[in-house]
């Protein structure tokens, strides 16, 4: 269940929501992979999240950043269960999955599943692979300080093939701008705090 801020949206935050629903609601076949909300630090970016939730009223949502302190930030905000990108999109090497029929499903249409990245561990080399499907199986997910996002991470993000909603500061600079990741530099629809 959602929980609501305690305020009511601007204009341009109410904007930014219906933005949102009509992209989601948009027929599958056309909906673009993602959309990027952008804007300014402090204009309530994140804070509009759940209002676009609750307009959805999806049951399974994986909130995710590129960082943990992001990830609280969601979380302090009524995301609960926001996480890392990482935790739920990688797993060490030498783990197993246990494959539901949706992930099988959706291993068969993706042939990228076996790329594997590495981290470094405490002195140690740790090799992890992306996970068949994102943690939890989501129908949507929502990445808050998407501009984070570098090539690598944006590909296999899109390679499970569910629709991603992209917050991110257009004042930041990138991780790396290219078309190969979240350009929050021109968002679909940005936004001005207000005073």
């Amino acid at each position: 269940m959602i929980t609501l801020p305690d305020f009511t949206p601007t204009k341009q935050q109410l904007e930014a929501v219906q933005v949102a629903c009509d992209w989601y609601f948009s027929a599958p076949h056309t909906r673009q992979a993602f959309i990027c909300i952008g804007g300014l630090a402090g204009t309530g970016k994140t804070s509009i999240i759940p209002f676009i939730l609750h307009k959805l009223n999806v049951n399974k949502v994986a909130h995710l950043a590129y960082t943990g302190k992001a990830a609280d930030n969601m979380q302090r905000k009524g995301m609960n269960g926001a996480g890392t990108i990482h935790s739920h999109c990688y797993i060490p090497e030498d783990e197993e999955e246990e494959e539901t029929e949706a992930e099988m499903e959706r291993k068969n249409r993706n042939t990228s599943d076996h790329r594997k990245k590495k981290f470094s561990l405490k002195n140690k080399m740790c090799k992890f692979k992306k996970r068949k499907v994102i943690a939890g199986d989501p129908e949507l997910v929502v990445i808050d300080e998407g501009s984070m996002v570098g090539k690598d991470i944006f590909n296999d993000l899109l390679s499970y093939h569910v629709p991603i909603l992209v917050i991110g500061d257009f004042g930041q600079l990138t991780y790396q701008l290219s078309l190969n990741s979240f350009n929050c530099w021109k968002p679909l629809r940005a936004f001005r705090a207000t005073t």
